[in-house]
């Protein structure tokens, strides 16, 4: 179908700049120009052009009121993406006609839409969710779309995790774990932050997955071709990495009660380096389990003065010395180590209550008898 004249009038108006007059024959249209458009949208799409946004918005506004009660009102692609391209170029969420219209399905437009109020209201961890509801189609459909697409799934993740939602956390991170190379340090951080997530949300089989894959990486392909480190990876970062790597997956098995690979997790950790604080902390741990107190507390004290910040390293070694019942050396511990890990001791906090104290906390006043 061919524009009317009066369409054709309004096309040439535009093309040559005359957003007044190509409005004013826009104005005379009543069926569509070309198929399946709405000739009510054609004076908004020149307003826009025009960089007249108040006259746009007005001309949506009226769209919104005038179809929100038709019966046969559906959601128009053309409306909305002009909704969408208003909310951008004026940074003011300009809602689609259609889009609080009871049961419709909702457009792409009006998605993204509601994906930019959520991003508008600082809701990181809802935008998220409404960025994963959108089909792949059009998550790609645009670059600004594309774009946002991981610094937004990064934030969601993060977000999630402070609010203690570790599995959206790792439904947002799995989302764009295979969107880049393992060598980019953007993808290796991201596998780093998927095994903490794991962990706080006590999938230690599941952590074990992005373990094994940086390990695998950094043993076989950390590597240029000539045996050199690739770039951006030394020998002691790549070094240091296996071990860290090593330390988690023990972590992780212990946690799941397979101690027999936690051992060799710490085990492989050690031949890389046996003095390192991490690994003195695993073996620490190892050793407390066996219940040789003595020694566990030598290796954990170690581990915790090299600077290790594994907090069960001081969780186990206030422990060991409960056994021991030494408590001037869990006195000393906490007074040396616990504020690294938020157990903030002033001086003189492990000396016993004045009885009068006592008496009044526990209501046991025949304490004052004695």
């Amino acid at each position: 179908m061919l524009p009317s004249s009066t369409g054709c009038g309004a096309f040439l108006a535009l093309q040559a700049g005359q957003e007044d007059e190509a409005i004013a024959h826009f104005r005379k249209v009543k069926d569509p120009i070309t198929p399946g458009d709405n000739p009510r949208a054609w004076p908004v799409y020149a307003r826009q052009r025009q960089g007249e946004w108040q006259g746009a918005s007005s001309l949506l506004n009226q769209f919104r009121n005038g179809f929100s009660a038709r019966l046969d009102a559906s959601p128009d692609p053309f409306l909305d993406w002009l909704g969408l391209h208003q909310s951008v170029k004026t940074g003011r969420l300009m809602r689609s006609p259609f889009e609080q219209r009871a049961g419709l399905g909702k457009t792409p437009a009006v998605e993204i839409l509601e994906l930019a109020t959520l991003l508008e209201q600082g809701r990181i961890y809802d935008a998220g969710h409404a960025f994963l509801n959108l089909e792949s189609s059009t998550q790609s459909s645009r670059v600004e779309l594309v774009a946002l697409r991981r610094p937004l799934m990064m934030a969601a993740g993060e977000q999630s995790l402070k609010d203690g939602e570790p599995g959206c956390a790792i439904e947002f991170w799995e989302a764009i774990a295979a969107d880049l190379p393992l060598d980019s340090p953007l993808n290796f951080q991201l596998h780093i932050n998927l095994i903490r997530a794991y962990r706080q949300g006590n999938a230690d089989a599941e952590a074990l997955k992005p373990i094994r894959r940086l390990v695998r990486w950094l043993e076989q392909s950390a590597k240029a071709s000539d045996g050199s480190p690739a770039q951006g990876w030394s020998e002691a970062r790549r070094k240091s990495a296996l071990i860290h790597l090593h330390c988690f997956a023990a972590d992780a098995q212990m946690s799941s009660g397979a101690r027999t690979p936690a051992l060799q997790a710490i085990k492989a950790a050690e031949q890389l380096d046996p003095d390192h604080a991490e690994v003195l902390a695993r073996r620490g741990l190892a050793t407390l389990l066996d219940r040789k107190f003595e020694a566990a507390i030598a290796l954990l004290t170690t581990a915790l003065e090299k600077g290790c910040t594994f907090s069960e390293a001081y969780s186990a070694l206030l422990q060991a010395l409960d056994q021991t019942k030494d408590k001037a050396a869990k006195a000393d511990a906490r007074r040396r180590f616990g504020k690294r890990f938020g157990d903030l001791v002033e001086a003189g906090m492990e000396e016993e209550l004045p009885r009068w104290i006592e008496a009044i906390a526990t209501q046991s006043f025949e304490i004052l008898s004695r």
